[in-house]
């Protein structure tokens, strides 16, 4: 219940706007029961996000883990954040690895998308010394990409954002 409602207000307000006051208010429970189940507000943060990272797992990085077309990967990364309730953890991922946070979710997430990241580079004629810098990169910018798209709107389309997303991964890994 207070996860759930964690999260409705999260997709309303957004999660910075957001208190364990009004969490606990909306739930209408006491702020010492919210610390029963949550030692703290980035726990439970954590704990919300890591449903989106299992649905981002199963969704993308299951369905292309050992599909070799490029095209596929960039079309179903910008599919999965383009639907509502993921864009806000397009946001929350984005914001997180730009402020270096240690979110469970945020490394979660970065782990699954350097075993797909990997096998394309283990597939690619380029030499990589150090793929952990290209992932970081790679995982950067495709999260760049999908914001611009989505919440700037500097991509006046989603078959332009797919296009940019599926030249940029084609141009580094040299690959369909």
């Amino acid at each position: 219940m207070i996860r759930t409602t964690a999260e409705t207000l999260f997709l309303s307000q957004g999660v910075g706007n957001t208190s364990v006051n009004d969490i606990v208010a909306a739930a209408g429970i006491a702020k010492g029961t919210f610390y029963i189940y949550f030692k703290d507000r980035a726990e439970l943060i954590d704990s919300v996000f890591s449903a989106y990272t299992a649905r981002f797992v199963k969704s993308i990085i299951t369905d292309n883990i050992n599909d070799p077309r490029i095209v596929k990967f960039s079309k179903s990364i910008l599919a999965f954040f383009s639907k509502k309730p993921n864009q806000l953890y397009l946001s929350e991922l984005r914001k997180d690895l730009l402020a270096g946070k240690e979110y469970n979710f945020t490394k979660d997430t970065v782990r699954a998308l350097n075993t797909v990241i990997t096998s394309y580079l283990t597939r690619s004629t380029a030499d990589f010394a150090k793929p952990e810098i290209y992932t970081e990169l790679l995982i950067t910018m495709t999260l760049e990409i999908c914001n611009k798209a989505i919440f700037e709107k500097n991509i006046l389309s989603r078959q332009e954002a797919e296009s940019l997303l599926y030249d940029f991964f084609k141009r580094f890994f040299n690959c369909e």
